[in-house]
């Protein structure tokens, strides 16, 4: 039995070229334009998966997925938002309603099913309390939006609980967008993964590294305080300037419990987004 995806998007064209993308990957897909609509359809059809772009007259994408996870029958449907690119700060609200991922327009084919496949294949009951971290896989993964969500959340109620510390880096590429804007793909991807080298070479183990966007990375650092995580992001940025050189340049910015008094894991991403937007 084929799986099934409900594609939401009030842009028509849009709505069909991702249909498009999925269908050619093999999924059954159902359309829908009017994000009033959606949900009344997410009970119907109970897809595998709810493709849902944000900006949407009437009631846009934040909307329906806090509807969708917030009703006990379809929380567990996994949804991927469609944002803008570089709106960090519509990534973070994303993570908060309980979306499973998200991808930038304009996207590409492969990326698309890529995200798509990947949920799918994660769709995982929530960890119970004291259970251990799905961190706990081997050094040197890169994790993405779903993982960051899944992980920064337990580490912080372990820290809490326990009296740790623990320090979360925003990690930003600069001027990596122009190199897309110069059609200079392939020198783009170059520092991506000379990046992602250096930290995974350069952190502990038990440190933890996610790409949230296409120029940012995350790094979650148990029993750390923000002092101690200069000594290995100072080492970083050294390392990247002698690599990298001019053609691009890092910025950093950290925030850390217990020294600022966080709630909630995500008052701790939101503390870093606010900074990267000055």
């Amino acid at each position: 039995m084929h799986e099934k995806i409900l594609v939401v998007d009030d842009d028509k064209l849009n709505a069909a070229l991702m249909r498009e993308i999925c269908e050619n990957a093999g999924y059954v897909v159902v359309e829908v334009h009017e994000g009033a609509k959606a949900v009344d359809l997410v009970c119907k059809e109970m897809p595998d998966l709810v493709l849902l772009d944000i900006m949407m007259s009437v009631k846009d994408g934040f909307e329906v997925c806090a509807e969708i996870k917030s009703n006990p029958e379809t929380a567990r449907i996994p949804v991927i938002m469609v944002t803008a690119i570089g709106d960090l700060d519509s990534k973070i609200r994303c993570m908060e309603l309980g979306a499973d991922d998200y991808i930038t327009k304009p996207f590409r084919m492969f990326d698309l099913q890529a995200r798509v496949r990947t949920v799918m294949d994660s769709r995982l009951p929530k960890r119970a309390a004291g259970e251990k971290s799905s961190s706990s896989r081997g050094p040197g993964h890169v994790g993405g939006f779903r993982l960051l969500r899944v992980d920064l959340d337990y580490e912080f109620k372990r820290a809490r609980r326990y009296g740790h510390e623990l320090t979360c880096a925003m990690v930003r590429i600069d001027g990596y967008d122009e190199l897309f804007r110069t059609e200079r793909v392939r020198e783009a991807m170059d520092i991506i993964n000379t990046v992602a080298s250096a930290l995974v070479e350069n952190l502990r183990e038990v440190d933890r590294i996610y790409r949230i966007d296409d120029d940012v990375f995350v790094l979650v650092m148990p029993e750390t305080d923000r002092l101690s995580a200069q000594v290995p992001l100072g080492r970083i940025r050294q390392i990247l300037s002698q690599q990298i050189g001019s053609r691009s340049a890092l910025t950093t910015h950290e925030a850390s419990f217990p020294e600022q008094e966080f709630e909630t894991s995500q008052d701790m991403l939101r503390e870093l987004t606010g900074k990267l937007g000055k």
